[in-house]
């Protein structure tokens, strides 16, 4: 599939021999939809292919520097956290990480305190189950079964 000849046609080849400028010569359209001051804001500051011609040249001149081959000044650095303290971010994101450990905190007792009352509730509903199959006749048992189960359910 390599060895294939790619293969452009007449017409395409002398546009990219000519370049953006002589395409642009052609017909001019115009489109009647487009407001007036747009239209002349449009005729007065050029357009695209101009300004990229104009970079083809300088790049095959080679007047254009990659940016990446500039050279720093001393005083210059690149952008990072430290050069925003004086705006108090430092500051503010260490308040939120003091806040979110609290939070954290308070998020894990609710959560034991909720296993302690899944706890509680699931010995409640057990206690309940045996009080079910005592024998009528027993009342007082069954009280004091009942006040137990009431004891793990209450809030306190």
């Amino acid at each position: 599939m390599n060895d294939k000849v790619r293969q452009v046609s007449e017409r395409s080849l002398e546009n990219l021999k000519l370049g953006a400028r002589s395409r642009s010569k052609g017909k001019v359209r115009h489109n009647y939809l487009i407001m007036p001051t747009t239209a002349k804001w449009l005729k007065d500051s050029g357009n695209a292919s101009e300004a990229i011609d104009s970079l083809v040249e300088a790049a095959k001149d080679n007047s254009l520097v990659s940016s990446h081959t500039h050279d720093r000044k001393k005083g210059q650095q690149g952008l990072t956290i430290s050069s925003y303290t004086h705006d108090g971010y430092e500051q503010k994101i260490k308040d939120l990480q003091i806040s979110l450990e609290e939070t954290y905190l308070e998020l894990t007792k609710v959560r034991a305190a909720n296993k302690q009352l899944q706890a509680n509730l699931s010995k409640a509903v057990s206690i309940l189950t045996t009080t079910l199959t005592m024998p009528a006749n027993n009342a007082s048992p069954i009280k004091a079964v009942i006040r137990a189960a009431i004891e793990l359910i209450k809030p306190t």
